[in-house]
């Protein structure tokens, strides 16, 4: 059971209060799964999806799983639960950190690029200090690996680790053709309201492009949650 993405201009038109992008005491959160329901029900959020990150190495997946349908179960008359990942790239073909067990279980998969590989960044002129450009190139490359891996749903925060290292705007080009491709793809853009929240967002290009969007406050509190209804409304 995967959410239904809409097109961005759809969305905007007939907006829907969701957050797909959650982090509980399952990794880095600081919330429980079912603090975080109980919230959502209070916002009037319609659907929400854990997405807790991921290694190859994470033995702790199915039990986290077995959770969030437990939770979903007692709460399925209230509100819509996923369960998912949020699972990093690890080089430019788009393979990620994430057993096959993980792949096939989670019900939204969404590809990140969380860190620059240092051997992107041992290879680059001036290494203690890179240029934005180069940055940005590979977080470009990184990210069509991404959209190219055919498990990946959607694409978390475009440009997000370039815009919290250089602290202002992807570029506009790099995010045009990562649009473009996420279209040919049939993939899904996140908008995330963590990584812009002091960087404009690029609604134009949004409209212009018309892809299908995820929102996610990528929320690691429980008073986070619904970051991204708020963004939208506004932003949009």
């Amino acid at each position: 059971m995967k959410p239904i993405f809409k097109h961005f201009k759809e969305f905007i038109e007939h907006p829907e209060p969701v957050d797909f992008h959650i982090h509980t005491t399952f990794t880095d959160g600081s919330s429980t799964i079912e603090e975080y329901v109980n919230r959502a029900i209070q916002l009037e959020i319609q659907e929400i999806a854990f997405t807790e990150h991921v290694r190859r190495t994470s033995t702790w997946y199915l039990s986290f799983v077995e959770n969030v349908e437990s939770v979903r179960e007692s709460y399925k008359n209230k509100i819509h639960i996923y369960h998912g990942i949020e699972t990093k790239v690890v080089d430019f073909n788009g393979e990620v950190d994430a057993t096959d067990e993980m792949l096939d279980t989670a019900e939204i998969i969404l590809g990140s690029v969380h860190r620059f590989p240092d051997y992107f960044i041992n290879n680059l002129r001036n290494n203690d200090n890179p240029d934005p450009k180069d940055l940005a190139e590979i977080e470009f490359k990184l990210s069509t690996g991404l959209l190219k891996n055919p498990m990946v749903d959607i694409l978390a925060h475009p440009g997000g680790m370039f815009i919290k290292k250089c602290h202002k705007k992807f570029p506009r080009n790099y995010l045009k053709d990562l649009i473009d491709l996420a279209n040919n793809y049939n993939k899904v853009i996140e908008i995330n309201s963590s990584y812009l929240k002091n960087v404009a967002f690029d609604k134009d290009l949004f409209s212009q492009l018309n892809p299908y969007v995820s929102l996610g406050s990528d929320a690691h509190d429980e008073e986070e949650l619904g970051t991204i209804v708020k963004f939208i409304k506004n932003t949009c």
